[in-house]
């Protein structure tokens, strides 16, 4: 390991410790941002059905603006706004972030649409389409999980590299965000289940796991960590020095 590569780990570990008190600074931004992407995924579904396809699809489209706001806000308690950096309009940020999102939501309703097709007579064959379905919409959105905060503090970097350094990143590294996902999946089931008070947690909670797995991830796998905001600096422990 180099000595760039090791200060950025302990960068990203820096961040790692600063997460706890940025959530609780944005905390009612996060609720807020949670409970509407709640509130869309329960809409479409009355509205339309709990086994339309395009439940995940709408969700993912209309919570996209949520999501923004939510990763937004928590990084602008954690890192620095840097100068001269390409700034977009907030359609175009919304779009970006809309773009990472909606593949996992896509495939999810491929393989809803298969799930359905395997119920039918002969339709075995759909049967295995759909588990491939599934694995993939889990796939890109472990890849979302990095992407997504990558993507927002990197509005100059076009989408394609995006998606493919938070591809190479997950590989590198992938219990963090295969973390996040397994404890969206968990939240979600326990409010399914009777915790309806976990439904609009479970959006907040998955931004803020999802922006500390973002960086302990992208750190050690080369990328640069956005600089600390002077108080995180503070509180955060001090870097040894350079050998």
């Amino acid at each position: 390991m180099t000595v760039e590569t090791e200060q950025r780990r302990r960068h990203s570990d820096n961040v790692l410790r600063r997460m706890p008190v940025a959530a609780w600074r944005t905390l009612p931004v996060l609720l807020a941002c949670g409970a509407g992407i709640t509130g869309v995924f329960v809409v479409s579904g009355v509205l339309i059905g709990w086994g339309n396809p395009l439940v995940p699809v709408l969700t993912c489209v209309v919570g996209a603006p949520l999501v923004l706001r939510g990763v937004e806000r928590v990084h602008a308690e954690l890192f620095e706004q840097e100068r001269g950096t390409v700034r977009r309009s907030w359609g175009m940020r919304t779009l970006r972030v809309g773009s990472l999102l909606l593949p996992a939501g896509l495939t999810s309703a491929l393989a809803m649409l298969a799930g359905h097709a395997a119920l039918l007579p002969g339709g075995s064959l759909f049967a295995a389409v759909g588990v491939v379905g599934v694995l993939m919409a889990a796939l890109l959105a472990v890849i979302a999980v990095v992407a997504v905060p990558l993507c927002v503090v990197r509005p100059e970097a076009r989408i394609g590299s995006i998606v493919l350094v938070a591809f190479y990143a997950s590989v590198r590294r992938p219990i963090a965000a295969v973390a996040v996902l397994a404890s969206a999946i968990a939240l979600s089931t326990a409010a399914a289940s009777g915790l309806p008070a976990l439904a609009a947690l479970t959006p907040s909670l998955t931004i803020v796991l999802a922006i500390a797995a973002a960086w302990t991830t992208l750190g050690p796998a080369g990328v640069e960590v956005p600089a600390l905001q002077k108080s995180a600096r503070l509180s955060a422990s001090p870097e040894p020095p350079e050998s």
